[in-house]
Protein backbone atom coordinates (compact mmCIF):
# COMPACT_ATOMS: atom_id res chain seq x y z
CA UNK A 1 0.00 0.00 0.00
CA UNK A 2 1.42 3.36 -1.01
CA UNK A 3 0.37 6.32 1.07
CA UNK A 4 1.08 9.72 -0.43
CA UNK A 5 0.59 12.68 1.85
CA UNK A 6 0.48 16.03 0.18
CA UNK A 7 -0.17 19.36 1.90
CA UNK A 8 -3.44 19.74 -0.03
CA UNK A 9 -5.05 16.50 1.16
CA UNK A 10 -3.40 16.20 4.57
CA UNK A 11 -5.82 18.52 6.32
CA UNK A 12 -8.88 17.35 4.41
CA UNK A 13 -8.36 13.70 5.36
CA UNK A 14 -6.80 14.19 8.79
CA UNK A 15 -9.11 11.66 10.48
CA UNK A 16 -8.46 9.06 7.81
CA UNK A 17 -4.70 9.61 8.13
CA UNK A 18 -4.83 9.11 11.90
CA UNK A 19 -6.78 5.87 11.43
CA UNK A 20 -4.33 4.56 8.80
CA UNK A 21 -1.30 5.35 10.96
CA UNK A 22 -2.90 3.78 14.04
CA UNK A 23 -3.80 0.59 12.19
CA UNK A 24 -0.31 0.37 10.69
CA UNK A 25 1.31 0.71 14.10
CA UNK A 26 -1.01 -1.87 15.65
CA UNK A 27 -0.37 -4.37 12.87
CA UNK A 28 3.37 -3.88 13.16
CA UNK A 29 3.13 -4.68 16.87
CA UNK A 30 1.46 -8.01 16.03
CA UNK A 31 4.41 -9.34 14.07
CA UNK A 32 5.67 -12.77 15.11
CA UNK A 33 9.25 -13.90 14.87
CA UNK A 34 10.90 -17.30 14.91
CA UNK A 35 14.48 -18.50 15.35
CA UNK A 36 15.64 -20.79 12.52
CA UNK A 37 18.80 -22.73 11.70
CA UNK A 38 19.40 -25.11 8.80
CA UNK A 39 18.91 -28.71 9.89
CA UNK A 40 17.47 -27.79 13.30
CA UNK A 41 14.00 -28.34 14.71
CA UNK A 42 11.67 -26.06 16.63
CA UNK A 43 12.46 -28.07 19.78
CA UNK A 44 16.18 -27.37 19.37
CA UNK A 45 15.41 -23.69 18.83
CA UNK A 46 13.31 -23.61 21.99
CA UNK A 47 16.01 -25.34 24.06
CA UNK A 48 18.68 -22.95 22.81
CA UNK A 49 16.45 -19.94 23.42
CA UNK A 50 15.71 -21.07 27.00
CA UNK A 51 19.46 -21.46 27.61
CA UNK A 52 20.14 -17.99 26.23
CA UNK A 53 17.35 -16.51 28.38
CA UNK A 54 18.77 -18.19 31.50
CA UNK A 55 22.24 -16.90 30.72
CA UNK A 56 20.96 -13.37 30.11
CA UNK A 57 19.07 -13.41 33.43
CA UNK A 58 22.26 -14.48 35.21
CA UNK A 59 24.36 -11.82 33.45
CA UNK A 60 21.76 -9.05 33.77
CA UNK A 61 19.20 -9.70 36.53
CA UNK A 62 15.94 -7.74 36.71
CA UNK A 63 16.15 -4.19 37.99
CA UNK A 64 12.56 -3.50 39.00
CA UNK A 65 11.66 0.16 39.11
CA UNK A 66 8.39 1.27 40.70
CA UNK A 67 6.54 4.16 39.12
CA UNK A 68 3.80 5.98 40.95
CA UNK A 69 1.06 7.69 39.01
CA UNK A 70 -1.36 9.87 40.90
CA UNK A 71 -4.45 11.27 39.34
CA UNK A 72 -6.96 13.52 40.98
CA UNK A 73 -10.21 15.15 40.14
CA UNK A 74 -13.67 15.93 41.30
CA UNK A 75 -16.44 13.41 41.34
CA UNK A 76 -20.09 14.37 41.47
CA UNK A 77 -22.62 12.24 43.29
CA UNK A 78 -26.29 12.72 43.92
CA UNK A 79 -27.40 12.66 47.56
CA UNK A 80 -30.82 11.01 47.46
CA UNK A 81 -31.75 12.04 51.00
CA UNK A 82 -31.12 15.74 50.47
CA UNK A 83 -31.90 15.64 46.74
CA UNK A 84 -28.81 17.60 45.77
CA UNK A 85 -25.51 16.98 44.06
CA UNK A 86 -22.36 16.60 46.14
CA UNK A 87 -18.90 17.13 44.71
CA UNK A 88 -16.06 15.19 46.32
CA UNK A 89 -12.35 15.46 45.70
CA UNK A 90 -10.97 12.15 44.50
CA UNK A 91 -7.32 11.06 44.54
CA UNK A 92 -6.16 7.79 43.00
CA UNK A 93 -2.64 6.42 43.19
CA UNK A 94 -1.57 3.66 40.83
CA UNK A 95 1.73 1.82 40.90
CA UNK A 96 3.51 0.21 37.98
CA UNK A 97 6.60 -1.98 38.10
CA UNK A 98 8.97 -2.03 35.15
CA UNK A 99 12.17 -4.00 34.62
CA UNK A 100 14.80 -1.45 33.63
CA UNK A 101 17.04 -4.22 32.23
CA UNK A 102 14.49 -5.98 30.01
CA UNK A 103 15.52 -4.26 26.76
CA UNK A 104 19.24 -4.88 27.36
CA UNK A 105 18.49 -8.50 28.26
CA UNK A 106 16.65 -8.96 24.94
CA UNK A 107 19.83 -7.79 23.19
CA UNK A 108 21.86 -10.36 25.15
CA UNK A 109 19.40 -13.09 24.16
CA UNK A 110 19.58 -12.14 20.47
CA UNK A 111 23.38 -11.99 20.61
CA UNK A 112 23.51 -15.44 22.25
CA UNK A 113 21.21 -16.98 19.62
CA UNK A 114 23.11 -15.37 16.75
CA UNK A 115 26.43 -16.58 18.16
CA UNK A 116 25.06 -20.15 18.11
CA UNK A 117 24.16 -19.87 14.41
CA UNK A 118 20.45 -19.07 14.69
CA UNK A 119 18.67 -16.43 12.60
CA UNK A 120 15.49 -14.63 13.59
CA UNK A 121 12.89 -14.33 10.83
CA UNK A 122 9.48 -12.72 10.69
CA UNK A 123 6.77 -15.34 10.12
CA UNK A 124 3.73 -13.16 9.39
Amino acid sequence: MLLIISPENMYLNKDRLIIVITVALLLNGCAEYKWVKDGSSDVEAHKTLIGCKARSLKDLPPDNVVYRDSSSGYESKKDKKKNKEITDYKLETNYQIDDANSYSREILISDCMLSKGWTEIRIN
